[in-house]
């Protein structure tokens, strides 16, 4: 993944004094020691995990928000529902009440 140094070089901003052969790893180029190689590898790889967790709590967050703001409308929408029911019943039995009338 960090084979060619590109993520280094673009984390570095800029580009290394000697030129970079393709499918040479860029801190090769710059006579950097293995030990110290290693070191930057290890960074990145965390810098870049770290990213990645906190690309996925964003949207895992955004996800949630939009469920609670569903599950709210979802909510409201079932309220508003059983409220017009409820008057309609209301008015169901109000036109059926019973004067004695109707000989029942």
């Amino acid at each position: 993944m960090f084979g060619t140094g590109n993520l280094a070089k673009s984390l570095v901003g800029g580009s290394s004094a000697q030129p970079v052969r393709p499918g040479m790893n860029a801190h090769a180029s710059v006579g950097l020691d293995p030990s110290v190689r290693a070191e930057i590898r290890e960074e990145l790889r965390q810098e870049l995990h770290q990213e990645l967790r906190e690309e996925l709590r964003q949207e895992i967050y955004q996800e949630f928000n939009v469920d609670r703001e569903q599950r709210t409308k979802i909510e409201n929408d079932v309220a508003m529902v059983q409220k017009m029911v409820k008057q309609l019943m209301t008015s169901h039995k109000s036109s059926y009440t019973f004067d004695g009338s109707a000989g029942i």
